[in-house]
């Protein structure tokens, strides 16, 4: 089973991904499969942050966990 069959046995659908937020590649691939990302966050397909803050002051544990979720899912679609 590849990643894309698996995402979709797993009902996750990658979300478009999230315009770079400044004059930099939000991805470069090096050597073939070594892969540098860089300000990939939880954002909205438009760029705006989905949840500001640490996790124990303005973010609760769920919240934060949602974070990692999103942040992950535009690292992938990028």
């Amino acid at each position: 089973m590849n990643v894309y069959e698996r995402l979709k046995a797993l009902q996750i659908e990658l979300p478009t991904a999230p315009p770079p937020g400044g004059l930099y590649a939000p991805v470069k691939i090096f050597c073939g499969n070594l892969v540098y990302t860089s300000g990939v966050g939880p954002t909205d397909p438009a760029g705006k942050p989905l949840y500001v803050g640490k996790i124990g002051a303005e973010l609760s544990v769920e919240e934060g966990q949602a974070a990692a979720r999103q942040a992950t899912l535009n690292l992938l679609s990028v």
